[in-house]
């Protein structure tokens, strides 16, 4: 039995307005400053893709691991990875103002640059464009494969069944963990080419992670209201939050371990990330990133009792997902526009609503056709039965 989501075409009508609204600010926005815009669109990109990646590796981490927490959310992961193809659509944008991002396509700045001459056979805009193809292809087909070979309940299929999903997800992991470390290399940390920090690539994947789990968490208990989820216990609930807080804690002990170990190196190539960010207005953005990343969501998230409790989890995914686009904007812009008095931009707000709001569109979509939730073994009521909840409804 399965329980599908009726509502998802009215949440998808919803998204198109403030879709329709910001793309024509978007395109004002183009017209009047261009620069600006791309610079901005990568930032509401970077937003939007993490959640479908974090999507999918969430999906592989759960069928290497198991249990129930992943089959609560599971029709909301497969959304999600549904939505990836679209992403790479979406990332045309980028490619067409990869000049006016990446300071390194700026020929004549490498030419009297050794740094940047040394990188140039990595550092160069054909090969560039080719990795991002390279990156979406992979995704596209790894997610193809995973969605086909997917069980749709825990107890379905055959003992083979289950360890060739296992199998496919173990290599797409790492397969996944490379991509994305390198993806995260080539549009984020290369608009500062003389840069360099092994552990970016780490701290923006369990951003995707976070990503995924808000987004799912907060869709679990969102439909939950018109289509009760028969997985949804406080137990299960629970677990999810932690992940949450999981992610919240790997982010902070990454983001720190990076900034010690560049502070105690002091090396100039290194130390002038972190000083850019406090010039200007970036200082005050930079004081409250990891209050706001890390410091509030660990003691909103540090009680066990409000872990169970379904709105005040949604109220806690949401702020992560803002935060996390305000995190992009703290990755991008202070290396574009140094020490700016006034950190943001209008189309710094713009965009990230804009294709965030896209993407659930689409997401919406893809989930109102799903097959729903496979409900639990021996589990027998309908959809408009009582169940035992947590939270009530939101």
């Amino acid at each position: 039995m399965s329980l599908a989501f009726s509502a998802a075409a009215s949440y998808k009508r919803k998204m198109l307005l403030p879709a329709a609204v910001g793309a024509g600010l978007m395109v004002f926005g183009f017209l009047l400053n261009r620069p600006q815009f791309f610079q901005s669109y990568l930032q509401g990109y970077l937003f939007a893709v993490a959640i479908p990646l974090g999507c999918l590796g969430v999906t592989m981490i759960h069928n290497l691991s198991g249990g129930n927490w992943g089959w609560t959310i599971r029709p909301f992961l497969e959304a999600g990875i549904k939505t990836l193809p679209a992403m790479a659509l979406l990332f045309i944008p980028v490619a067409l103002g990869v000049t006016s991002i990446f300071p390194w396509t700026n020929h004549e700045l490498v030419a009297h640059d050794p740094v940047l001459l040394g990188k140039e056979a990595y550092l160069n805009v054909p090969f560039w464009l080719g990795r991002a193809a390279f990156y979406f292809a992979l995704w596209s087909i790894l997610s193809l494969w995973l969605l086909r070979w997917l069980l749709p309940s825990p107890t379905a299929g055959t003992l083979s069944q289950q360890h060739r999903v296992q199998r496919l997800s173990a290599g797409g992991l790492l397969l996944f963990v490379l991509s994305t470390s390198f993806a995260a290399i080539d549009w984020a940390m290369s608009i500062e080419p003389h840069w360099f920090s092994s552990i970016f690539g780490v701290i923006v994947i369990v951003g995707y992670v976070i990503s995924a789990f808000s987004v799912a968490t907060m869709s679990l208990i969102l439909f939950n209201n018109t289509t009760p989820n028969p997985w949804l216990t406080s137990k299960n609930l629970h677990d999810l939050s932690k992940f949450m807080f999981m992610g919240i804690m790997l982010w902070g002990y990454m983001s720190l371990s990076q900034f010690l170990i560049i502070w105690s190196g002091n090396l100039p190539e290194e130390t002038f990330w972190y000083y850019e960010r406090s010039l200007g207005g970036w200082w005050w953005l930079s004081l409250f990133m990891p209050i706001l990343q890390w410091v509030l969501p660990f003691c909103l998230l540090l009680s066990a009792k409000m872990k169970k409790k379904a709105p005040y989890v949604f109220k806690v995914g949401a702020f992560l997902l803002v935060v996390r686009a305000l995190e992009q904007v703290w990755f991008i812009s202070p290396s574009l526009r140094l020490g700016a008095a006034f950190p943001f931009h209008w189309m710094d707000l713009v965009a990230p609503v804009t294709l965030g709001a896209l993407w659930a569109a689409l997401y919406f979509s893809f989930l109102g056709g799903s097959s729903g939730v496979p409900a639990p073994a021996g589990h027998a009521h309908t959809a408009h039965e009582p169940q035992d909840q947590p939270g009530g409804k939101h």
